[in-house]
């Protein structure tokens, strides 16, 4: 699942002490400004996310959402959290929140997508990570989210075609991962 605050190595302490209005800590650029001071709520939120505290990081969010109103990393974060304790209905329902407020904001795509492609909903998967595609062509891992999703389609072809995109993009140097070579692999996408 595509992380809601940071996908890299990247730690609580990083995200706490830089005073300043920022993005919450990552390379890949899909994240949010907020101040954390005004948004204090949702900071606290995110930090019990962060320590794997999920059933009180979404009271906080709830708490947030009725101080504040509706906000994209309210909603972001709570479905991150709600999906971390497998209650995937109401992540979905808060991506898709996170859609509704901004319909070019790509990692509710991902998560939505990620969601559907293992609930057994791959076709709904696949239009999610399509969007992405639409919004970010340079992010790869829409092409392997949906390489993932393709393969549970039994949709080989189209797969390898995007595991080799998401390889051009870089996703194994962007992501540390090995997990695109070995799908390539495990397909036969070489031939």
């Amino acid at each position: 699942m595509l992380c809601s605050y940071s996908c890299n190595e990247n730690k609580k302490e990083n995200f706490i002490n830089n005073k300043n209005i920022e993005v919450i800590p990552s390379s890949n650029d899909l994240f949010y400004e907020f101040d954390r001071e005004k948004f204090s709520l949702v900071q606290e939120g995110i930090l019990l996310n962060l320590d794997g505290k999920y059933l009180g990081a979404i009271e906080k969010f709830n708490e947030a959402e009725l101080v504040y109103g509706e906000m994209i990393q309210i909603y972001l974060n709570r479905g991150m959290a709600y999906s971390s304790i497998d209650n995937l209905t109401r992540a979905e329902i808060d991506f898709t929140k996170c859609i509704k407020l901004d319909s070019l904001f790509l990692p509710p795509y991902l998560n939505r997508g990620l969601i559907y492609t293992h609930s057994g909903r791959a076709e709904k998967g696949i239009l999610d990570f399509s969007d992405a595609i639409r919004i970010r062509p340079s992010e790869p891992a829409s092409y392997l989210n949906r390489a993932v999703a393709y393969r549970k389609s039994n949709k080989i072809d189209l797969a390898c075609s995007d595991l080799k995109k998401a390889k051009s993009l870089g996703i194994s140097e962007k992501y540390n991962s090995d997990m695109t070579d070995k799908m390539i692999n495990e397909l036969n996408c070489k031939k």
